[in-house]
């Protein structure tokens, strides 16, 4: 659960990939739900400290897009619904960057 706590606002991208890839690391050595919710927790705060800070990286994109699926195996848990309601923003969040380009076209 250390883990979970350990990401804060101020580290370095270098340091908040580091703990994220510990989180990674142990959510794939455990099958336990509970367990996953906490390590499932410790990386969306990752991801939402990468997004508020304009730090988001390659890496964050492949974790939220491998969690998504995980977290929506346990949408029906009613532990999971934070993370189920912060992947929905997430997801939403980039699925909207998608639509609007950097460069819109000048009007005519």
């Amino acid at each position: 659960k250390g883990l979970f706590n350990a990401i804060q606002p101020d580290m370095t991208v270098e340091q908040r990939l580091s703990v994220t890839n510990d989180l990674k690391a142990l959510w794939e050595a455990s099958q336990e739900p509970e367990i996953r919710l906490i390590y499932a927790q410790g990386l969306f705060n990752a991801i939402a400290i990468a997004v508020q800070n304009s730090e988001l990286t390659q890496i964050d994109l492949e974790n939220l897009k491998e969690l998504t699926s995980h977290v929506q195996e346990h949408a029906d848990h009613p532990d999971w619904q934070p993370v189920v309601e912060l992947t929905g923003q997430l997801v939403a969040h980039f699925t909207s960057m998608a639509a609007q380009p950097d460069d819109p076209e000048p009007a005519p």
